[in-house]
């Protein structure tokens, strides 16, 4: 497992036999890191604040390649084609690079602010949430904006897909929504938490009837997902930065991984 640090560098974890083991540490970024992304078993992709996203081995630590972006990197996610990766950056723009020898192939520009975080929807839509309190889906096809969506009333961060033409979203005005993305609409918005949701709600539940959520409020809430109602409230102590459910490995067992600020 891969932790990224304020302090600038990378960390490789081995959790085996659930004792966690520091494998290498990864040191050539030379600010703060924002996002990291696996390429294969062997190679991530790291990026932040220093305006660069460099490739490098996992088991190693040795460095592949850097790309030079020219503005900070707030979020990376690659391309089902496997040789391109989107990259989220200040200022509203995503730039697509093309990861073998590090070229950029395209822009696509539309956001106003900031681009937080990027999922993918299928082989040729692209969502990404952004400081300009919306969301776009992304034709990659044309490379074009299908939809903008609306509603949010601050910064959207968390993009969680539920299914082929569902997602969820997180964002600071303390509010989930779930939107249908082949319409373009707002199916449901979930209304409980004090203070702002970063990159921390998903689906509990693989039948897309529980969702949970984690916030600066110090909470994890669960919901169900069909009538918006608040199942359950557990206070952490801690403020909860992000959230991801390990879908179970047997019908009754799931576990979350969360991380506090």
């Amino acid at each position: 497992m891969a932790t990224a640090s304020f302090d600038n560098t990378v960390k490789i974890w081995d959790p085996t036999n659930n004792t966690w083991t520091l494998k290498l540490t990864y040191t050539r970024h030379t600010s703060e890191i924002n996002a990291l992304e696996y390429l294969n078993a062997d190679t991530i992709l790291s990026a932040g604040y220093d305006k660069t996203i460099q490739m490098w081995s996992i088991s190693t630590g040795i460095q592949i390649r850097t790309i030079n972006v020219g503005t900070s990197v707030i979020s990376l996610k690659l391309l089902f084609n496997g040789y391109c990766l989107a990259s989220g950056l200040f200022f509203g723009n995503i730039n697509v690079y093309n990861i073998n020898d590090g070229s950029l192939i395209y822009t696509l520009t539309g956001h106003s602010n900031n681009v937080v975080d990027l999922i993918l929807i299928n082989n040729d839509l692209l969502a990404s949430s952004s400081n300009d309190y919306t969301i776009r889906i992304w034709n990659l096809t044309t490379n074009a904006t299908k939809f903008i969506l609306t509603g949010h009333g601050y910064i959207v961060f968390g993009l969680k897909l539920v299914s082929n033409d569902t997602l969820l979203s997180g964002s600071w005005d303390q509010t989930i929504k779930l939107w249908n993305i082949t319409s373009g609409t707002i199916l449901r918005t979930f209304v409980n938490h004090t203070a702002e949701i970063t990159w921390s709600v998903d689906m509990l539940s693989s039948d897309g009837q529980t969702l949970v959520s984690g916030s600066r409020d110090q909470t994890i809430k669960k919901w169900d997902a069909t009538t918006g109602q608040l199942l359950d409230t557990v206070n952490t102590g801690l403020q909860i930065r992000s959230l991801s459910v390990l879908k179970a490995l047997t019908p009754n067992q799931t576990s979350m991984f969360f991380h506090f600020n």
